[in-house]
Formats: structure tokens, sequence, C-alpha cells
């Protein structure tokens, strides 16, 4: 239940942030009518956006219309547009991702396209994030099991294999998730996309 929820969020948190740069101006009604998710959720995001300084707020100057009545609203701008993938923030505007720096490395594969574990690794940290090479290399042979990534050079004593992201795998933003009953779950599609008995089934 609390992975399902965890998806979810990442799932919304996407919605939002493709509203947002759509919209480029706009009130929480505006990304409500958008995204047809609850308000709250939706000032939890916008605050930590703003507090990471992606947006900026300019009280009063437009109105919200709420039934009959009409209040003013607070207007919030996009100054920070990164791209289609969104800020991983909390509510206070803190850096955040999953555990592992999973989020990280899911972006760095895609940006390297070719790389090995120290390279995945190195690309995917930060100061306050460190990604240790062994996550990186328990990562990536999931993400081989599930053909995200290929080989294309085998290890060889001290040389790390080094492996290449297939671009027909980009299937989104969140990354394909690693359960520990022996599978690889793509949030993006919504689907198991390898289970252990495949594994075994290949490797006989």
């Amino acid at each position: 239940m609390i992975q399902r929820q965890s998806i979810n969020d990442q799932i919304s948190r996407n919605a939002m942030w493709a509203a947002i740069r759509k919209l480029r101006r706009f009130t929480l009604s505006d990304i409500e009518n958008e995204t047809r998710m609850n308000a709250s959720v939706i000032r939890i995001y916008v605050k930590g956006l703003e507090r990471a300084e992606y947006l900026t707020i300019a009280k009063g100057d437009k109105g919200c219309k709420r039934g009959s009545h009409l209040f003013k609203s607070d207007v919030w701008e996009l100054i920070n547009d990164i791209g289609i993938e969104r800020p991983y923030v909390n509510r206070d505007g803190k850096d955040v991702t999953n555990a592992g720096g999973r989020d990280a490395m899911w972006r760095s594969m895609k940006v390297l396209q070719e790389f090995n574990k120290n390279e995945l690794a190195l690309h995917a940290s930060t100061e306050d994030r460190p990604v240790p090479p062994c996550d990186a290399k328990l990562y990536m042979r999931y993400l081989k099991y599930a053909g995200y990534i290929v080989v294309v050079k085998e290890s060889l004593g001290p040389v790390a294999e080094r492996c290449r992201f297939l671009p027909s795998k980009n299937t989104g933003p969140c990354p394909p998730i690693v359960r520990r009953v022996g599978q690889v779950y793509d949030p993006n599609l919504d689907e198991i996309v390898w289970t252990a008995e495949v594994k075994k089934e290949r490797d006989e």
C-alpha cells in the first residue's frame, strides 16, 4: 500500500509539473482544473517549488471563481523551467530522491547513454546524496534483466562492465522499481516488466 501511494505521488507530481509548464502563470485552481487533483496536494508541491525558486508568487492580481463568488487568489509564475522531468523537492523546497538515488540514476542513464557503474554513480551523485557504485551496479543488473540497458563491453579484471541505455525503453520520468519479490515494475507503464522466473527461463 505504501509503495502504491509512493508511485501515485510520483505520477501526480509529474502531472502537476506538466500543467505548470503548460500554463506558465497560474493559480492553484488552474492546476486543479488541469489535473483534477486535490487542492491540498497541489498546494504542497507548489509551495515546495516556490521555496526551491522554481516559481515566484504575485499576490492578488487574478481572480478565482468558485460557484457564484469571485475570490482573489495567489498567482504563481514559472521562473526556472528545467524541462519535462520535474524537480524532485519536498514541501520545504529541499531536493529529494528515492532510496539509493534511483531517480537520479534513471535520469543519468538517459543523459550518458553509455556508462559503467562508476560513471553512473558519479553522474547521479550530489553533495547531499552520494550514490555508491555498488548501488549503481545493482540497479544496472536489474535493468539489464528487464531489457532497459544492454552490455556493450564485459567486465575484465578491474575494468567495470559497460552498458548502453536503449532509447526505445525511455518509458517516462519515473524510474523502474526493483521489488523485493524479484520483479521490476515500471510505474510509467503501470506494468511488471520482469520477474525472476523470466530470468531463470532465459538462463536455461
